[in-house]
C-alpha cells in the first residue's frame, strides 16, 4: 500500500488513510519506505506539447521553410505535427534518457526542451518561426 506523507519541521505527518490502515492491522511489524514524490507532466502539458508541435509545423509550412533549410537533409512533403514531435522526442531522449513525454517532470524539463527547439527554429528560419509555448492563455482549446 502507498500513502502520502508530509515532512513538516522534521516531523512526519501521515495521512488519515495511513492511520486507519495501521489501526486495522493485527501485528506490529512494518517497514516504511519514504520516497520523494516527483510530479510528472500533466495532461494539459501534453496537450500543450502537441499544440506547440502543430503550431511550429504550420508556421514552417506557411513560411515556405523546408526541412533542408533546417537540416542538411532533404525531406519531401510538408511539415507535420508528428515530424516536430519526433524532433522533440530526440532532444528529450538525449537530455533525459526517456522516450515518453509521460516520464517528463512537471517542472523544468518541458521548458528546457522547448527552449532548445525554439532557438533552433527561430535561428534557422531567420526569426520567421517564433512560436511561444502554449499555456492556458494561448492554448486555443488544445
Amino acid at each position: 500500500m502507498q500513502f502520502k506523507v508530509q515532512i513538516v519541521g522534521g516531523q512526519i505527518i501521515f495521512s488519515k488513510g495511513f492511520d486507519a490502515f495501521v489501526g486495522k492491522q493485527k501485528d506490529n511489524n512494518y517497514t516504511i519506505e519514504i520516497k520523494k514524490f516527483v510530479s510528472i507532466r500533466t495532461n494539459k502539458q501534453n496537450n500543450s506539447i502537441h499544440k506547440y508541435c502543430d503550431d511550429v509545423a504550420n508556421s514552417l509550412n506557411e513560411n515556405g521553410i523546408t526541412a533542408h533549410q533546417i537540416f542538411s537533409e532533404s525531406v519531401e512533403g510538408f511539415w507535420t505535427m508528428e515530424m516536430i514531435k519526433e524532433l522533440w522526442k530526440k532532444i528529450q531522449y538525449a537530455m533525459y534518457r526517456t522516450k515518453s513525454t509521460k516520464k517528463l517532470l512537471k517542472l523544468g524539463q518541458i521548458g528546457k526542451i522547448y527552449q532548445i527547439l525554439h532557438k533552433l527554429f527561430a535561428e534557422k528560419s531567420g526569426g520567421l518561426v517564433d512560436i511561444p509555448f502554449p499555456d492556458e492563455k494561448n492554448n486555443n482549446g488544445h
